[in-house]
């Protein structure tokens, strides 16, 4: 008999909860549910699929669909092969053609605002989760620019670039912990998930900081007994409590 309280991934209760949550807005559940089926597809279609019933949407269930996929990058594990269908949705939709919606003013709007997450939180495990999520979103962009689907915006190495340096230059010399780990974990995803088309964006500056990269690896293994730690269990003081 299956148990009862069988674990249940962060992403679809996320999903579940979204789908039947009143919020007074029909698309809500709808492009949820998209999301849950599209998530537990195995079909090799599912993405093309799901992106052809998102492109049926206003301008408001479009910027939910953008939130939600944001949202979901977080979530999943960044080795579950679900953030590999999270970009391939994306692809998939990048594909369809473009629309544009006018707002209240009769202004076209293009652009939309990305929050980072907020790290300054007030517990250990909340701050520790959103470590954690953070690494997924970052391997989830990772794998955005390796696919080059970021190519039109010129700011598209920004994250990496600063997210790799900050954790590996010589001159950032952080404590061990949770804040290190997850800083070095996001970095070393960027190089090894994106690194050649970063690489292909600024030759000269990438090679110049590998080497730095490297010996900056080396020390911390050489810091730790067996290799790198497990990002989850260690901890430092939040922001908020210092």
């Amino acid at each position: 008999m299956a148990s009862s309280t069988e674990f249940q991934p962060p992403w679809l209760t996320f999903l579940t909860k979204q789908a039947s949550m009143p919020s007074g807005q029909d698309f809500v559940p709808k492009i949820s549910n998209i999301f849950i089926e599209f998530l537990l597809s195995e079909n090799d279609d599912a993405a093309a699929k799901a992106a052809n019933q998102i492109d049926d949407s206003t301008r408001d269930s479009l910027n939910f669909v953008f939130q939600t996929i944001y949202d979901l990058a977080a979530l999943v594990p960044y080795e579950d092969r679900k953030q590999d269908m999270l970009l391939q949705l994306i692809v998939e939709l990048l594909k369809l053609p473009r629309k544009n919606f006018k707002g209240a003013d009769g202004k076209v709007s293009k652009d939309l605002l990305v929050d980072e997450l907020d790290l300054d939180v007030k517990t250990q495990d909340e701050y520790t989760q959103s470590c954690i999520e953070w690494i997924n979103l970052s391997s989830s962009y990772a794998r955005c620019i390796a696919a080059s689907v970021d190519d039109h915006d010129k700011n598209a190495f920004k994250f990496p670039d600063v997210e790799i340096c900050e954790a590996l230059e010589p001159e950032h010399d952080p404590t061990p912990g949770i804040d290190t780990n997850f800083r070095v974990a996001i970095a070393t995803r960027y190089i090894i998930v994106a690194g050649e088309r970063i690489r292909e964006d600024n030759v000269q500056w990438w090679d110049e900081h590998v080497p730095n990269w490297e010996r900056k690896l080396e020390e911390f293994e050489n810091g730790y007994e067996s290799g790198f730690p497990e990002v989850a269990p260690r901890f430092e003081t939040p922001p908020g409590e210092k």
